[in-house]
């Protein structure tokens, strides 16, 4: 077992845990570092993974990125740093990728997203316009709570009493059953 890890760069490391060479990162390895290192570090080893050593791409990074995974790939630690949020990990790893929280299918958004009403809104927004391309006509004939439930939009039922609340919230309109 190796125990003198001064003349490794922290990739090295890394690969040296997923080779179960070592159990676990060397003592102190997360907490001596400033926080703006330590997430570039973190960034940098998710990015290792995703990228180098499971070849991942957009599609099988929302699928199947998760709490679960980190903690297999033993980056869990690292996802501390960013609020214990596996989705605010990837979406700092990937920036240029344009993750929406509400996308990954194994994970929850982040504590409190939708308390903020923007963030309900873009995220109605985003599906209307961007993923289904309806339009307000449609919008008011063919929403249901399951299609929202299908593109991770489900909780938004704690915030909106009925589809006809999710309307008018979006489209600034009255409307009624």
């Amino acid at each position: 077992m190796l125990n003198n890890f001064n003349n490794l760069d922290d990739i090295e490391i890394y690969k040296l845990l997923l080779q179960d060479r070592i159990l676990n990162f060397p003592s102190r390895f997360w907490v001596n570092r400033i926080k703006e290192e330590a997430k570039h570090v973190a960034i940098k080893l998710l990015k290792y993974l995703i990228d180098e050593r499971l070849k991942f791409n957009k599609e099988d990074v929302k699928t199947e990125v998760s709490k679960k995974f980190l903690t297999k790939y033993k980056l869990h630690t690292a996802s501390k740093i960013f609020g214990r949020s596996d989705i605010r990990y990837i979406i700092s790893a990937y920036p240029e990728a344009g993750y929406l929280p509400w996308q990954f299918k194994h994970d929850k958004v982040p504590q409190r997203y939708w308390t903020i009403e923007k963030n309900r809104i873009d995220a109605l927004k985003y599906l209307f316009k961007v993923e289904i391309k309806w339009n307000i006509e449609d919008v008011k004939e063919k929403l249901t709570w399951s299609l929202l439930a299908e593109n991770g939009l489900g909780s938004l039922h704690y915030y909106y009493s009925s589809l006809f609340r999710v309307i008018k919230a979006m489209y600034k309109i009255e409307i009624s059953p």
